[in-house]
């Protein structure tokens, strides 16, 4: 049936050409963005679990740059321990040439004045390995505290004990050593493994001397464990006659809290990096009293120095390698997150192209059937024209 008011060849037309033009326009927004779901209108449920997904992703890209600031942390702190590990290692050379019994008093003079300027050096580097306000070789400025145990008069052997908070950090002695026939000693009970120390002889024949020494307490490692509840000290020796004081005498003992650790990272998961401090400094080395000591003593300080300087750096090198694995980590989580997202609102370009493409001839031919739909009235009238 031929209608003059009711076309329905144009209303199909006009159907196909806006279905066409819609579904153009949704492959062109496609081809143009990359995305078959860019908003919420495209597809509302996956939109919402692809921008979950993309805040996942931006936290775990975060937690890699602040895993990154961290490990150069680590790198600067490392580089620093291993230049004074070195030095140590310098020396402690110096330190056994200032035991040759035939040098002269010159000499041995430079010798001591090089020692000391390796001492300096030390300081040095250790507080100047900051990066970005942390420094892990220098101690917080934490108030000593004094737990001087009362003790009477000097004691050729003397026992005492000190209670303890169970914070990790270093005790400061401060001790008078007598002139001995026999090398003095002490033991340290209470942290960690126990420490014995040889005193060194005093320098001058029938004096006594008296020397400073810190010793590490508590779990440095994990600052949160507490240590033990009180640290006992034994000292021995045979004073000699001409000694003055005939016996040990601890003149000070101080406590200096290490402030547990630095916790560098609040990760996605909750947890966090705990670096702990490994001062390097002369007076945490034990190396700030070296005139006063014997010439084995030096040896013997500078040992003891090494030895913690080549621990802390095997600590450093340990955490930064834990932190480099959780870099790798961080890394592969992140891309496979960003896959994720791919494999739900990326588009497929080259199968929307071809349908792009598609899509536009159907708008041509839609455009060509609504003009011939069009053209209707035209026939009708052509036909009474025809009558005529």
């Amino acid at each position: 049936m031929v209608s003059l008011l009711t076309n329905v060849s144009a209303m199909y037309a006009r159907q196909a050409l806006a279905s066409a033009n819609a579904d153009s326009a949704q492959l062109r927004n496609r081809v143009a963005t990359g995305l078959k779901v860019a908003g919420p209108v495209d597809d509302g449920a996956t939109y919402a679990i692809a921008q979950n997904m993309r805040s996942e992703l931006g936290g775990w890209r975060t937690l890699n740059d602040s895993l990154r600031r961290n490990q150069s942390t680590l790198d600067i702190t490392t580089t620093a321990v291993e230049g004074v590990s070195d030095t140590l290692t310098e020396m402690r050379a110096k330190a056994v040439a200032l035991a040759d019994p035939s040098l002269d008093a010159s000499s041995r003079a430079a010798y001591l004045s090089d020692i000391k300027d390796m001492v300096a050096r030390i300081n040095s580097a250790a507080r100047n390995s900051s990066f970005s306000g942390i420094n892990l070789l220098v101690a917080k400025n934490n108030t000593p505290v004094d737990i001087t145990p009362a003790q009477g008069a000097p004691q050729a052997n003397l026992n005492v004990s000190v209670p303890m908070t169970g914070e990790a950090g270093t005790l400061n002695l401060d001790v008078t050593v007598p002139y001995s026939s026999t090398t003095p000693t002490m033991t340290v009970t209470g942290v960690g493994d126990p420490v014995s120390v040889a005193w060194p002889q005093a320098k001058t024949s029938g004096s006594a001397i008296r020397l400073s020494l810190p010793i590490a307490y508590g779990d440095w490692n994990n600052p949160d464990v507490p240590g033990a509840g009180s640290v006992s000290f034994d000292f021995h020796s045979t004073p000699r006659a001409s000694s003055n004081p005939q016996g040990f005498k601890i003149n000070s003992l101080t406590f200096t809290a290490l402030r547990g650790s630095e916790s560098l990272l609040a990760s996605t998961a909750g947890d966090t990096i705990s670096l702990g401090y490994r001062p390097m400094t002369s007076d945490w080395l034990g190396l700030d009293n070296l005139d006063q000591l014997s010439l084995d003593g030096v040896v013997t300080a500078v040992d003891g120095a090494l030895a913690q300087a080549n621990s802390a750096a095997a600590y450093f090198g340990s955490q930064s390698a834990m932190i480099g694995r959780r870099i790798v980590m961080a890394g592969k989580l992140a891309d496979t997150l960003e896959a994720g997202i791919g494999n739900i609102v990326d588009t497929d370009m080259a199968k929307d192209s071809a349908k792009l493409q598609a899509s536009q001839v159907r708008e041509s031919l839609a455009t060509q059937s609504l003009a011939i739909a069009g053209q209707q009235a035209g026939w009708m009238l052509d036909l009474f024209r025809s009558a005529a």
